[in-house]
This record gives C-alpha cells, sequence and structure tokens, in this order.
C-alpha cells in the first residue's frame, strides 16, 4: 500500500523545524538581544541582583556565565549555569536571568528564530561586610561615615540580628568605642507586623503582607523597612532615617523583580519602573514639593517604553502611556487607573484621558506646560463633574489659623501625680490621620519621637477636631484624604490638667 504524503503537510513540517531550530549568534541575520539594547539588560541586572550575604562577606569577584535560548517570542528556555563561581552566586545568576523575560528574537531572512545565547552576571564586594553567627556588623566613625575598609578607625558598631540571606531576624545595637572595650549605646527594636487585608504594593493581587521594621530609643522609625508578600517574596524596602525616607526605595512585583526604584536626593526623586518581565517601562522625576497631605507632584517624564520594548517617550517627548493606582483607604484597595497623552519638555502638554480598570470611572483633563487647567470626570450612573484643581486638601474650619487657634486653646500637657509644677519642654513630632468625606478623622497615627505623654494627647486633639473638617476632593469629588499634622511642643510654665491658654505661661507652639 503506497503512503501518501500530502504537500501542505510537508510544507508545515518543514517550517515546524526550521522554526525549532537552534542557531549560533554567527549563524542569523540579526541576533538576539535584550529590547532597548545592552544598557537596558546592565541597568535590570545592577538593580535586581540580591549578593548573597556569605560571598560578600568573602570579598568574591567574579563572573558566572548563564546560557539560555531566546524563543521565537522573546521568552527564555532551558536556562543554566555555563561557567561556575561559588554555589550561592550561581543560583543568584539564575534567578536573576530567568526573571528577564525581555527579548529581541534573532531573525533569518526576517523571520524569528530560536538562538543560544550567554549572559554574564558580575559579582564585585567592594566594600567588607562582617558577619557572626546570625548577625553582620558594619563600622562607622565618628561623624557617621563608613569605614568597613579599616575597621580599627571605627567608633561606631551596628550589630545586625540576620537570616543567610542577610534579612533582619531580631534587634539591631549600637556600640561606642570608649578605650580598648565597646559600650551599648542605642538599640533599634525589631517590629513586625501582620497586615491581613491591604496590599502591600500597588502591584498586589493577594492582599494582606508581612512588615518588618525598627523603632529607635526615640520611637523613630529607623534603617530599613522590608514587606513581604503572603507568598515570601519581598515586598517592599523602604530606607528611613528618624521617619523619613532617604536614599533608595524599592518596589517588587510578586514574581521577584524591581517594580520601582525611587532615588531619594533633598530636591527631588528620580524612579525607574519596570514591567513584571524585566521589560523597563518609564524613568521620571519627582520634584520634593510636600502639601498637608503629604503628597507629591510629577515633575517631568524622561522616557517611557510599552510593554513590548516599543519606545514611546524619548528625552520628554511623545505620547504617553500612565498605568496609575489610587489608594481607598475605606476599602483598602488600590484602584487602577490608565490615562494617555502629549508630553512635551517632560511636561503633560494639551488633552489627556483616562479610565479605570474596569471602565466605570472616567475623565478628560486640558494641560498647559505641565498645569492642568481643567477637567471632566464622570463615574457610571451619575452626573459629569468639572474642576480646575485636581487636588485639594482637606480645610479645618476657615483655614490655618483656625485650625492653630483650636490647638492652642484644647491642648493640655498631662502631668503624672506629684509631677506638677514649673516645667520646660521641647518636643517635636507628627501626627497623621484620615479625613473622610463626612468631616470626621480617622486611622490616628502618631509619627516620630513625642516626649512622655504627648503621644497620647496628640492623638486626643486630633481626635478632637472631628466633625470640623471639610473634606478633601479628588477631581471634584469628595474622598478620603490622608492629612499630616506637625507638633512642636516648646513651652515652659505651671502646668497640670488646665488647658494650656488658662495659665500663666509664655509659649511658642507651632502647627
Amino acid at each position: 500500500m503506497k503512503r501518501i504524503i500530502s504537500p501542505l503537510l510537508l510544507i508545515l513540517f518543514s517550517t515546524s523545524a526550521f522554526a525549532q531550530e537552534l542557531f549560533q549568534a554567527f549563524e542569523v541575520d540579526k541576533a538576539a538581544a535584550p529590547r532597548g539594547g545592552q544598557a537596558i539588560l546592565d541597568l535590570f541586572l545592577q538593580t535586581n541582583l540580591r549578593f548573597p550575604l556569605r560571598a560578600e562577606a568573602d570579598h568574591v569577584s567574579g563572573r558566572v556565565f548563564v546560557q539560555a535560548i531566546v524563543e521565537t517570542d522573546g521568552r527564555l528556555s532551558n536556562v543554566s549555569v555555563l561557567r561556575s563561581l561559588r554555589p550561592d552566586c550561581d543560583q543568584e545568576a539564575l534567578r536573576l536571568i530567568k526573571s528577564f523575560n525581555a527579548w529581541q528574537p534573532a531573525e533569518n531572512n526576517g523571520k524569528p528564530v530560536r538562538q543560544q545565547i550567554a549572559v554574564p552576571v558580575l559579582f564585585k564586594s567592594d566594600i567588607p561586610v562582617y558577619i557572626g553567627t546570625g548577625e553582620r556588623i558594619d563600622f562607622y566613625a565618628s561623624d557617621g561615615s563608613s569605614v568597613q575598609e579599616d575597621a580599627t578607625r571605627a567608633i561606631i558598631k551596628r550589630i545586625a540580628l540576620v537570616d543567610s540571606t542577610g534579612f533582619p531576624t531580631g534587634d539591631i545595637t549600637f556600640m561606642e568605642k570608649a578605650g580598648k572595650r565597646w559600650k551599648k549605646v542605642l538599640t533599634s527594636r525589631y517590629r513586625q507586623t501582620e497586615h491581613e487585608n491591604g496590599p502591600a504594593t500597588p502591584y498586589d493581587t493577594i492582599h494582606g503582607f508581612r512588615q518588618i521594621d525598627f523603632i529607635n530609643d526615640r520611637k523613630s522609625i529607623e534603617g530599613n523597612s522590608y514587606g513581604f508578600y503572603k507568598t515570601g517574596e519581598l515586598a517592599f524596602m523602604k530606607p528611613y532615617v528618624r521617619n523619613d525616607i532617604s536614599g533608595s526605595l524599592y518596589f517588587f512585583h510578586p514574581n521577584g523583580v524591581v517594580a520601582e526604584r525611587s532615588v531619594y536626593t533633598p530636591t527631588e526623586i528620580e524612579q525607574t519602573f519596570w514591567y513584571p518581565n524585566g521589560q523597563i517601562r518609564a524613568v521620571e522625576t519627582i520634584q520634593r514639593m510636600a502639601n498637608k497631605s503629604g503628597r507629591l507632584y510629577t515633575a517631568g517624564l524622561v522616557s517611557q517604553w510599552d510593554s513590548n520594548g516599543r519606545k514611546l517617550v524619548t528625552d520628554g517627548k511623545g505620547t504617553a502611556v500612565y498605568h496609575s493606582w489610587q489608594y481607598n483607604p475605606a476599602r483598602k484597595r488600590y484602584t487602577v487607573f490608565t490615562e494617555t497623552g502629549k508630553v512635551d519638555d517632560s511636561r503633560r502638554q494639551g488633552i489627556w484621558k483616562g479610565t479605570s480598570l474596569d471602565g466605570s470611572y472616567t475623565y478628560q483633563e486640558t494641560y498647559q506646560f505641565g498645569e492642568m487647567i481643567d477637567g471632566w470626570a464622570v463615574t457610571t450612573g451619575e452626573d459629569t463633574v468639572r474642576y480646575t484643581q485636581l487636588e485639594v486638601d482637606p480645610v479645618f474650619g476657615k483655614g490655618q489659623k483656625d485650625l492653630g487657634d483650636f490647638l492652642i486653646k484644647n491642648v493640655r500637657y498631662p502631668v503624672s501625680p506629684g509631677r506638677a509644677g514649673t516645667i520646660n519642654v521641647v518636643s517635636k513630632a507628627m501626627v497623621s490621620f484620615l479625613v473622610n468625606t463626612d468631616g470626621r478623622v480617622s486611622d490616628i497615627e502618631v509619627i516620630g519621637p513625642a516626649a512622655a505623654g504627648l503621644e497620647q494627647e496628640m492623638r486626643r486633639l486630633a481626635k478632637q477636631t472631628g466633625k470640623k473638617w471639610t473634606p478633601g476632593y479628588r477631581r471634584g469629588k469628595p474622598v478620603n484624604m490622608k492629612y499630616t499634622l506637625p507638633f512642636t511642643f516648646n513651652f515652659r510654665g505651671i502646668v497640670d490638667d488646665t488647658p494650656l491658654a488658662k495659665l500663666p505661661f509664655s509659649q511658642d507652639s507651632e502647627w
């Protein structure tokens, strides 16, 4: 019996075999490459590398070469170590390369083909790291500068309890050199908090996370604060200096890839964003102009790419697509918005249109040199709202003067039995709270150190301001909005539980 093979079947078989054939870089017309170029991959590797703690302590320097196949859709397969450095570095190199799936596939005759690649991952330990059994030790000079390279010059020693990956497991102790001995001077207390409902980051689709931070003797958050998704993956890392973020802040996608890196300077924040596949998304700057609600304002979009690596904005000019997140404190959820419009000189220009992910909320705004001129927004089933300001802060009474007068009139300095008499108190701290749409306040939190008893007083005062607020507005509608109130207690006099405004003392308080 004769077997008849269809010509069409032969063509399909030939095409399939060609697509599955594996090529080397010198065998293709156009070699596989990272979308956006080698510099984009280098930035990804530098940002996402987690140097193994033991390797860092051993001053390891060298490269792991990882081989893989770039498939015709730009994803990687068959990822393995081609040249080893040491096991812990090998594993980290594999994790890194597997995380980056933003490749432009190789081409032959104008068609994508599979290609073998090799990528070096650099490990270089410039500053010595000292580790003991379950602890990491860092050395500093009297001015706070690091002297890891010459610990004999150290005046301050920082001892942190950590696990094998370098994440904290307990308190941080600071010691000061006194002659030939070290004396304990300060302890930052390890604090772990479980958040059952709220999202860890705007990228969290699971909700609920674990947070680790450190509280120093003055009740300020100090050092790195870590968040972990329910899966155990790192969600964020925020560096604090006396409750203020300082340095580089990171948010992570649930798959472990860095989603945002924000580098804080005194005047601005430089931000870089990535898609979950490692493709760079945007580079922008934010001026550090905080209002009473503690928000920051975007200064300019420098560059932007779509998820396929196509550049949308170059040198501050192009048609941008923003994916933004607005947190709803009442629902403990983020609402995702997509908006698009022209960018010129890194600033919004002309008409911008936006919509929520579910399509229930749309808006349109007109911008001139980055400033919003007017806009309208509509929620499904409701009337259109027009506005000329994107956000309006909550207002107490008729304004700041009313708020100051209210606080001076009602503040009390709590005195324990036997302590009544002449006092001299100087203390600074902040209290933040949510001003709800009905004018009430909730979610009161004291930020920063406060003298004994003043934290409770700040909470009492914040709560007492309730019902006297006009709520904040966003896009023409009242919303629950966070408000931050700075306190400077600076007074002296004879005190008991009588309102301070009625006591014979000189006071210089600021709010």
